[in-house]
């Protein structure tokens, strides 16, 4: 009865900390270069998915398709809300 119990409470307290609302923020645009030429200023920048709460995770770099000179930087849906910390190039 006791291991009923106690794997019953370990079953409720996974459940209990799935249902948790994790809070995601996007810093878009944030520059990472000095330089002044139009192309820095305009494309040299990226933008970071991170927990709201902040803590220790995991950080993925993901370069989007474009070679850097075309498309648009974003944070795939498959990467979102999966405890990582994301940062767009």
């Amino acid at each position: 009865m006791k291991r009923i119990t106690i794997a019953l409470l370990c079953l409720l307290m996974s459940l209990a900390a799935l249902g948790q609302d994790v809070s995601y923020v996007l810093d878009k645009d944030i520059s990472y270069s000095t330089k002044k030429d139009a192309y820095s200023k305009k494309r040299l920048k990226l933008d970071v998915y991170h927990p709201k709460k902040g803590g220790d995770c995991p950080v993925l770099v993901w370069f989007h398709g474009g070679g850097l000179t075309g498309g648009h930087k974003s944070v795939p849906e498959a990467l979102k809300e999966q405890g990582l910390v994301v940062v767009a190039v």
